[in-house]
Parts: structure tokens; C-alpha cells; sequence
């Protein structure tokens, strides 16, 4: 731009070339102030902020004994059943790249939440009088799956946008990469007919936790507010595998088969992000 009596007049290549700059009249005009240097927006840089949202989980819980083919599924444990959400919130480090319209980049995040989910299996076609476990009616099977924190280790792939309806600087983006979570899952066993649990002999319990990894991919927007803030809004699906919980084969009074609880884990994450980007260079 060249300041003139009329303002800022903008300097175009065709007026003044590129093989110009660095010349007598170049320097001249920037000693004089005749040159203003108006800075272009880039989303290059390292970025930090925070982030928070709504956390859910469609988590396939799984019970499983030589009789469970003849249970009767329920959820009757009170005030603990099939909670699947949770509001999650933590932060994020990253840094982008832009090549003209393009912007790419690695994003990492931690996040606090819990999701919990909860069933049972009640025995109810066996008549049977006795033991072993659920090979009478009325037997019962709890279980539950904990899930805590979420980590994320991500790739970005987007395209950014000026003056997109009401929007300037505006980006669009893919995502996709590394999960990891905690889970841990809680199964009780208790025998029909009013025996009194912790008795030993009329039910057992068994825990186990494990860190998962598996995957997550999804899509985002970011808008800068100005050189160094910008709001999003952010969508991720995450697939951590299955967890199995076995309890093998135990007291020899009422006898207590081998049973497996599994949970497949899959979570849905929609949440707003808040960064600031450090323009260093």
C-alpha cells in the first residue's frame, strides 16, 4: 500500500513488480513510511485451548455362563442404569501447517468425563432347586462398565475459507487418529431364594481395568475471531475395541461357573473448542 492524500492505495504487482522490491525506490518508500506492511492472517503456528462438550457411549454390555441361555435380560439396578452420558471438557496442543487455502496439522487432547453403563441378567427358565449359579430361577448377574478420560492423538486436514457468508477465515476439517481410555468392569453374582450376600458361599464379585486404544476420526469448524483467537465446534466418533471381564470357575459348596462380561466400547463426542495460536514467526 502507498499512503496518498486520498489514503491507502493498494500497490498492485502490475504497478509495482516483485523484481522492484529491495530496489533504490522500495527502500526509499519504506524510510519514509510511504510503505505499510499489512499482515496476512495464516493459521500456521502452534495453537493451545480448551475445550467441553457432551460425551455418549453406545456400549454393547455381554454376560455369559454355560446357562445363560436360559436368562431373562433386565435393568433393575437402582438409580444406576444406563447412564450413557457424560459432560466432558479438558484441552488441546497442536500446531498447523497452510499451504495457500490448505491447513494441516497434529492435534493432541485430554479430556475428564464418565460414562457409565449398567445391566443384569436374571435367570428365569431354570427351575431347577440348587446350585450351581443360574440354574435356578431368580438368579442374578450385575454388571457394570466404567469408562474415564478420553486422550487423543490426532491428524487435520482442512480447507479455509474468506468471506463465506457472514464468515471470514473460516476452517473446515477433517480429523482422524490414536484413542485411549480407561475402563473398568464390575460383575456380582448372588443366588436366588433370599441367601444373604457377602455369605461366600451365596455370591462372589469380580473387577478388572484396563487402558484401551483403538481409533477415532471426525469433523470440525474454526473460525478466527482475530490473529490469535478462534471458537470451533467439533464432532468425534471413537471405537476403543472390546474389554472382557472373566471370573473363572469357583467354590465348590454352591458352585459358581466360569463367566465372562464383555463390553464393546463406542463413543460419540460432540464439543466447542476455544484456541489461541502463537505467532512466533
Amino acid at each position: 500500500f502507498i499512503i496518498s492524500p486520498k489514503g491507502l492505495i493498494k500497490v498492485e504487482q502490475e504497478i509495482f513488480p516483485e523484481k522492484y522490491k529491495g530496489s533504490g525506490l522500495w527502500k526509499g518508500l519504506l524510510a519514509a513510511g510511504a510503505l505499510v506492511a499489512v499482515p496476512v492472517f495464516t493459521w500456521e503456528g502452534f495453537f493451545i485451548g480448551g475445550n467441553m462438550g457432551y460425551a455418549g457411549n453406545s456400549d454393547r454390555l455381554r454376560y455369559s455362563n454355560e446357562f445363560s441361555g436360559g436368562a431373562l435380560r433386565s435393568c433393575r439396578v437402582t438409580g444406576d442404569c444406563n447412564r450413557d452420558n457424560s459432560v466432558i471438557g479438558g484441552g488441546q496442543i497442536g500446531y498447523n501447517f497452510q499451504i495457500g487455502s490448505i491447513v494441516y496439522g497434529i492435534v493432541a487432547d485430554a479430556a475428564a468425563m464418565r460414562l457409565r453403563n449398567s445391566d443384569n441378567v436374571v435367570f428365569g427358565n431354570n427351575t431347577s432347586p440348587g446350585a450351581p449359579f443360574g440354574s435356578v430361577a431368580n438368579d442374578t448377574a450385575y454388571f457394570r462398565a466404567t469408562q474415564q478420560g478420553l486422550y487423543t492423538v490426532r491428524g487435520r486436514l482442512g480447507y479455509t475459507f474468506n468471506n463465506l457468508l457472514i464468515f471470514n477465515n473460516l476452517l473446515v476439517y477433517a480429523t482422524g487418529g490414536l484413542a485411549i481410555s480407561d475402563l473398568r468392569i464390575n460383575t456380582a453374582e448372588i443366588l436366588a431364594n433370599g441367601l444373604n450376600c457377602p455369605n461366600s458361599y451365596s455370591c462372589r464379585a469380580g473387577s478388572s481395568s484396563k487402558t484401551l486404544t483403538g481409533y477415532t476420526f471426525g469433523a470440525g469448524v474454526e473460525w478466527a475471531l482475530d490473529e490469535r483467537w478462534s471458537v470451533g465446534a467439533e464432532y468425534l466418533y471413537v471405537n476403543l475395541g472390546t474389554k472382557k471381564n472373566v471370573i473363572p470357575e469357583t467354590n465348590p459348596r454352591y458352585r459358581f461357573p466360569t463367566s465372562t462380561t464383555s463390553a464393546k466400547v463406542e463413543n460419540q463426542i460432540a464439543r466447542v473448542t476455544l484456541n489461541y495460536r502463537f505467532n512466533w514467526w
